[in-house]
């Protein structure tokens, strides 16, 4: 059913009417909202899903990504960091962190976790591209000019201060 968001969702609804103390039926729901668009709502079955069972790293990890689409990266960032500390190999969880990291100019650090993430899961920059989730760090500031670079790089200099006039060993011969 890739892709086919709004037909999971449906699924999802049918699962939850018939069973309403179903964590699993919501944080699905919850996903296949968030890459739906659907945030709000989304939003809403993550939070459900962890009231039902609030340690589950795949809740967490699912609130995440929603964060992550709403753009409330530092929510994300704590979600995240909370589901990898109950589950230190979740590869979506790491993706999703470095892309966080990788949005708050942490180029270092978002390398270090989606290299983690893609040797546990390979293909997990794909599935995230799939999601509509850029990876795109950053705009980079813009460039100081040359002539600043160059005045930044330079090596400070103490200013010299003029020579004495000689000192002539005999008078009179310096007129």
């Amino acid at each position: 059913m890739q892709g086919q968001y709004d037909r999971a969702v449906a699924d999802f609804d049918q699962a939850i009417r018939l069973k309403p103390i179903f964590p699993a039926a919501f944080n699905n729901r919850c996903s296949a909202r968030a890459k739906a668009g659907q945030l709000q709502q989304a939003l809403a079955d993550c939070e459900e899903a962890w009231r039902q069972r609030p340690n589950d790293p795949n809740n967490l990890d699912t609130r995440a990504f929603t964060y992550l689409k709403l753009g409330q990266i530092d929510r994300a960032l704590a979600d995240y960091n909370a589901a990898l500390g109950l589950n230190p190999n979740l590869p979506s969880s790491l993706y999703g962190r470095g892309l966080v990291k990788l949005k708050k100019g942490d180029r270092r650090g978002a390398t270090t976790d989606m290299a983690s993430a893609k040797s546990i899961q390979p293909d997990i920059a794909k599935e995230f591209a799939g999601f509509g989730s850029d990876p795109s760090p950053p705009p980079k500031p813009p460039p100081v000019a040359v002539k600043e670079r160059q005045r930044e790089q330079a090596p400070a200099v103490a200013p010299v201060a003029p020579a004495p006039p000689p000192v002539l060993p005999w008078p009179g011969l310096g007129k």
